[in-house]
């Protein structure tokens, strides 16, 4: 009689630790893809600080974020599944509090590390998250980084100065604008592409230091756009170092 009461409650826990899980896909609003034959996440209308993804809805795969599906919201932190392969550049850009996001390492798409989004090459960093906090609030572009992505830096609220490595190619529309500390960035000759307003409203007081080749070469000043700090034009080397 005691092992079948024994075996009972074996069973009444596994029950309750593996039976129960909460679906959170309610927390979420979703839109059929164009094939429908998986999801986009539209927006999240739950309460959590810490936010995962759902893999599936309704049966089928949860493949993309959608613009502003996480707009204002109070979120610290975002787990993102194998399953998403379509992030909108403007996911993340207005969650103030956001300090982390985490990848799933079987994503074919994308990767995280110390919680910043990038490919799954890192090639392309696509994501800094606005509140996260670095040393001394500096931050130095991995050396796989060959492109900033659009708004990947928008409305950072940390960083203060930044330094390229030898690498990076081409920067994208708006990928530090409203940065609000920040205050220096020191760009390589390797730097061949930046797209338009990509230091749009930010910090007066910001210096960019250019290589002063760019003045010969008749460089397109849409950059500029918006702009109102100083650009110095420096002998700086490959990796952005002052000669």
């Amino acid at each position: 009689m005691k092992k079948i009461i024994y075996l009972c409650f074996l069973f009444l826990l596994s029950f309750l630790l593996y039976g129960c899980k909460k679906d959170n896909t309610n927390d979420f609003t979703f839109e059929l893809s164009y094939d429908n034959e998986s999801y986009y996440v539209t927006s999240y209308i739950g309460n959590n600080e810490e936010v995962k993804i759902p893999e599936k809805y309704n049966k089928k795969r949860v493949i993309g974020i959608q613009k502003d599906a996480f707009n204002n919201l109070n979120i610290t932190s975002i787990f993102i599944p194998k399953t998403i392969t379509d992030i909108s550049i403007l996911s993340f850009t207005t969650c103030e509090k956001l300090n982390n996001i985490t990848v799933d390492n079987d994503n074919t798409r994308y990767c995280s590390i110390d919680g910043v989004l990038y490919s799954k090459s890192k090639e392309i960093l696509y994501c800094f998250p606005r509140a996260k906090a670095v040393k001394d609030n500096k931050f130095e572009i991995p050396e796989q980084v060959t492109r900033i992505g659009a708004y990947a830096f928008t409305n950072n609220t940390k960083i203060k100065h930044i330094r390229f490595n030898g690498n990076i190619k081409t920067i994208e529309t708006n990928a530090f604008s409203y940065c609000s500390i920040l205050r220096t960035i020191y760009i390589p000759t390797s730097l061949s592409y930046m797209s338009s307003y990509v230091f749009a409203h930010t910090n007066p007081e910001l210096v960019i230091h250019l290589p002063n080749r760019y003045i010969t070469e008749g460089w397109n000043n849409k950059w500029k756009d918006d702009f109102d700090g100083k650009v110095s034009y420096d002998n700086l080397d490959e990796s952005g170092e002052i000669k």
